[in-house]
């Protein structure tokens, strides 16, 4: 329990510095009224925040798979990190901000997390018990952190074309992200959430 407050914190801290920065050049920025500019800049953090988050899963998996491989049984712990801890956290924070109320389906996540804390408390998990319960969480914390991205965009009124145009690359990372590790048909549901054509995002 100790290594999962851990991984929350650091995490947190993580998020923390990421809103910290974005809302300074967002206030640096607008200042100068240079719209283009804090378009590029957010959608360059958000990128940024997404492709970590990416790496420590990915960082996760192959220590996973390492394990088995020499092992055959399920690791407790990976490091300081449970193994079916780290992921999910590094997700479910992904572009948290200040303000709570940006955010929904809290209590969707509650009963994820319910479910996961019993998975977790038992001496010997099945992959497929927290696997199966991961895409759902990341598709909707996909949808979180671009419903941020949206709502970041929307409240300094920047031009549609160049929201459209500036923070595209980080629309389409995160679902890539999603996609590459959750398959197409998580990409699919996170474009029918947005109604977006797959093939069309960065001109939504």
């Amino acid at each position: 329990m100790e290594s999962f407050w851990t991984v929350v914190l650091t995490s947190s801290v993580t998020g923390s510095l990421m809103s910290l920065l974005v809302k300074g050049l967002l206030d640096h920025w607008s200042q100068k009224g240079d719209a283009k500019a804090v378009a590029q800049e957010v959608a360059r953090a958000f990128e940024k925040h997404a492709r970590e988050c990416s790496n420590e899963v990915d960082r996760t998996t192959q220590a996973m798979y390492e394990h088995y491989a020499e092992n055959k049984d399920l690791p407790d712990d990976l490091g300081n990190t449970p193994v079916y801890v780290r992921p999910m956290v590094n997700w479910r924070l992904l572009g948290r901000a200040e303000v709570e109320e940006l955010f929904a389906f809290e209590t969707f996540l509650e009963s994820k997390e319910q479910a996961l804390a019993v998975i977790w408390g038992r001496e010997y998990v099945s992959p497929d018990e927290f696997f199966d319960l991961l895409p759902a969480a990341l598709s909707l914390e996909g949808k979180r952190a671009l419903e941020l991205a949206e709502k970041l965009r929307k409240s300094w009124k920047l031009p549609l074309d160049t929201a459209a145009r500036e923070n595209g690359g980080a629309r389409e990372t995160f679902v890539n992200e999603l996609d590459r590790i959750a398959g197409n048909d998580l990409w699919r549901d996170v474009m029918k959430m947005f109604n977006m054509n797959p093939h069309q995002q960065a001109n939504t």
